[in-house]
């Protein structure tokens, strides 16, 4: 939020940033092949850093719960 905050301008800085250091890299890692349909992604952030990582979908009947 601190990267994307400028009073005057409104939200646009923040909807900014949030494309900058969120979407573009999210559109690379699709491009990339690295995220897939369906994969669930994580976004972590630690020393200023954002870390993404996939999650890959449960395979059926190993979510942990009863099967129907």
């Amino acid at each position: 939020v601190a990267e994307g905050y400028e009073p005057a301008m409104g939200a646009r800085p923040l909807r900014r940033a949030i494309q900058r250091l969120i979407e573009d890299p999210i559109s690379e890692a699709l491009l990339s092949g690295y995220f897939k349909a369906g994969n669930k992604i994580v976004i972590s952030a630690k020393d200023g850093k954002l870390d993404f990582r996939r999650l890959e979908p449960a395979k059926i009947g190993t979510a942990g719960g009863h099967e129907a």
